[in-house]
């Protein structure tokens, strides 16, 4: 049986969805580097659509990994916590 939310995510676990969210990360990474060094300002507005659809994306992504499967996101218990927070250098 083939539910819905067994469909998206196939869907997302497909060789498109990957390739896709693949060049979104790209840009994400990228994107300004490459806006600053090769574009005029005149297209910083092309950029930030460009940066909202990314963001779109990245939270529908998540939004969607998190229905469809058990346990995709989860609350560190207060032991993850305090290694994190002892590993971290703090410098003020």
């Amino acid at each position: 049986v083939l539910t819905t939310k067994n469909l998206i995510s196939r869907l997302l676990d497909s060789d498109i969805a990957t390739a896709i969210m693949s060049v979104t990360t790209v840009f994400a990474l990228y994107g300004d580097d490459v806006r600053i060094l090769a574009f005029e300002p005149s297209a910083d507005g092309v950029f930030l659509v460009l940066s909202a659809i990314a963001f779109f994306l990245f939270l529908t992504e998540i939004a969607l990994l998190s229905w469809c499967k058990a346990n995709y996101i989860y609350t560190p218990d207060f032991a993850e916590i305090k290694d994190l927070v002892t590993i971290i250098r703090w410098e003020l």
